[in-house]
């Protein structure tokens, strides 16, 4: 955030404030002047001593006046600045005050839309939004945690938009990346029943996304490489309509925090009809949660999904042809 600029120091007192008081000291030597003059005209008996006292006395009033004014001018402008320059302190350290309670005790949650106003303007939202998801999975260091739940309504094919389909593969592709750094990788993929797992007719690949099913194959093959048992992919039975990523921090200073990346589907209409079962991405909320309590109640509802599931195998991901 943009701080208010301040120039004033200690002493806020600037060149032009001393350069100003030459007007005044002018303007207040001219009734000085004129007193002379008149004390010059009484020693010569120009003029009787009676008017030469008493417009010597209204000119030195008059000198006083014109002095005092300018100056309090100069006073009164000084000390306004002043004024502001406390204001503006006072203004940045407010900011700085709320900011570190934020980071203490709050949550920062940003929303980027995907499908908003004009149709033109759908493929910039979506790359701003796949753009900053992907900052919040680059941030995961060694020790970090990523747990991820599709919602089963979400795994219909939908045939992307060739440019949307790269920016999901960037996305997944950073994921991936976290493994070399360590991060621990659990998703699990809600599925109305575990028996289509081995319906040969009714293939998980025919339904997912490519994007996501290039993923996948490619995470289980990471499993068996990776030390540590670093990836887990797991089908579940459906409980929750809801998609959602965590990115839990390693525990440090008694505090585990994390950022949540949440996802809004809407349903899809095809010729003037709403399909249940077919959704498509209208946004993200993007929730980073320092104190971690937020994050805890998303990760309780992976716990909960969490049950009964199967580890998918390279097997279960494979087409008609048999090929993974």
């Amino acid at each position: 955030m943009a701080e208010p600029r301040n120039d004033d120091g200690d002493d806020p007192r600037r060149p032009w404030y001393s350069v100003a008081q030459w007007p005044a000291g002018f303007f207040a030597a001219i009734p000085f002047a004129g007193v002379l003059n008149l004390v010059q005209d009484w020693f010569g008996k120009r003029i009787s001593a009676t008017q030469t006292g008493l417009l010597s006395g209204i000119l030195i009033m008059l000198a006083f006046l014109v002095y005092g004014v300018v100056s309090s001018t100069l006073d009164g402008a000084r000390e306004a600045r002043l004024t502001r320059a406390r204001v503006a302190r006072l203004s940045r350290d407010t900011h700085k005050s709320f900011d570190e309670f934020r980071a203490r005790v709050g949550s920062f949650t940003t929303y980027f839309p995907a499908r908003h106003g004009p149709v033109e303007d759908h493929y910039t939202q979506a790359a701003h939004l796949y753009k900053e998801a992907g900052k919040v999975i680059d941030s995961a260091q060694e020790g970090d945690e990523i747990y991820a739940v599709n919602s089963f309504v979400e795994i219909f094919h939908q045939d992307p938009d060739p440019e949307i389909k790269r920016l999901q593969d960037e996305y997944l592709g950073r994921i991936e990346q976290c493994l070399d750094r360590r991060v621990k990788y659990h998703r699990l993929i809600q599925l109305e029943s575990l028996d289509s797992l081995n319906n040969p007719s009714n293939l998980l690949s025919n339904w997912v996304e490519e994007s996501y099913l290039h993923h996948y194959r490619r995470s289980v093959a990471r499993r068996s490489n990776a030390p540590g048992n670093l990836v887990d992919l797991d089908a579940v039975p459906a409980k929750y309509p809801i998609s959602f990523v965590v990115l839990k921090r390693k525990a440090g200073n008694g505090a585990t925090g994390g950022s949540i990346i949440w996802q809004i589907n809407e349903h899809v209409q095809r010729n003037g009809q709403l399909e249940a079962a077919h959704l498509q991405l209208t946004g993200i909320f993007i929730i980073r949660n320092p104190q971690g309590d937020l994050a805890d109640r998303f990760l309780d509802w992976f716990r909960q999904c969490n049950r009964n599931g199967v580890q998918l195998t390279l097997h279960h991901l494979r087409d008609r042809n048999g090929d993974a």
